[in-house]
């Protein structure tokens, strides 16, 4: 078992030993009062929602296969993403929304050796691989509109230079805009979640970053609990060159609410094929694998602060 998944399961089993919650109440404004939902129902439906009042821990694992003109063959790269998802009361209508994304990354990639050649050093790519900690991003949605089947929010994202290894940040301080605006209905799940980031400061010797990464989401749903579909992530580097800018994925795959002891915990797998992926070296194929359990929220974060 892999250091990434041995560090997701200590996590949920720390999980299991919380109290059981009080989620299941039919109370929450996130759903109209009249709603005939059944409770467990309620925590489907607003486990869905990206601005529900549920407090979640979710945990993704990828692994991606890497190929291109630098390579030798395809190579496996790994990267886990802790992502708490924690939403606060604001005011009476305004709600905001923390997420912090944790990412760990065995990437088999650690820079280029050179070697002399007829006109000078020849860059030879160096296979070795570095695991560690990557580039930890930072969104904060505000948003009053939370209640489905429509809901939008807006705010400021953030990357920080926080990798371990050379190959696993870039260098900067990185700060820009995100979006999310989703349609979550009773048979349908659509929408996108759009951040970008532009370079403040950090390592003169690195490159700027001019990044946008957008997840669109597609989903039916089979039962209150149970859904086909995917949610990709595209990313387009705009100070790459044209055959090198955009990273485009298309998957599919299911995810269903369970439960663990007292959590409501939702797991999820997709496949992704990527049609468009940079020349250089970019994902061709990934499988990724989640993990989402609804722990406790304080009481505080659901009376408005204001």
């Amino acid at each position: 078992m892999s250091t990434m998944a041995i560090r997701v399961l200590l996590v949920c089993l720390l999980l299991l030993t919380f109290p059981p919650l009080t989620v299941w109440g039919q109370n929450s404004p996130d759903r109209p009062p009249d709603s005939q939902h059944s409770q467990e129902e309620g925590v489907a439906d607003r486990i869905l929602n990206p601005f529900s009042d549920l407090w979640l821990l979710s945990m993704q694992s990828e692994f991606q296969w890497h190929d291109g003109q630098i390579t030798d063959k395809k190579r496996l790269v790994n990267i886990t993403l802790i992502q708490p998802v924690m939403p606060v009361a604001l005011t009476e209508n305004w709600r905001m929304v923390v997420r912090p994304v944790i990412p760990f990354a065995s990437f088999p990639f650690s820079g280029f050796d050179y070697e002399e050649g007829p006109k000078g050093p020849i860059p030879r790519p160096n296979f070795d691989r570095h695991s560690g900690l990557g580039d930890m991003v930072l969104w904060t949605a505000f948003t009053n509109m939370y209640t489905p089947p429509n809901v939008f929010g807006f705010g400021p994202t953030m990357m920080l230079p926080t990798g371990s290894y050379r190959t696993l940040t870039t260098g900067k301080f990185n700060l820009g805009p995100m979006a999310a605006a989703l349609h979550t209905g009773n048979k349908w799940i659509f929408g996108v979640v759009a951040q970008h980031w532009w370079t403040v400061t950090g390592d003169s010797s690195r490159s700027h970053v001019n990044l946008t990464d957008v997840q669109y989401v597609l989903r039916y749903r089979l039962t209150p609990f149970t859904n086909i579909g995917c949610s990709p992530n595209m990313r387009v580097n705009w100070v790459a060159d044209g055959r090198n800018r955009l990273t485009f994925p298309i998957g599919f795959g299911g995810e269903t609410l369970i439960k663990l002891g007292p959590l409501p915990v939702r797991i999820g797998t997709e496949f992704h094929y990527y049609p468009i992926t940079p020349e250089v070296a970019g994902p061709q194929y990934n499988l990724k694998l989640t993990l989402t359990p609804v722990i406790p929220a304080p009481g505080w974060s659901r009376r408005p602060l204001f």
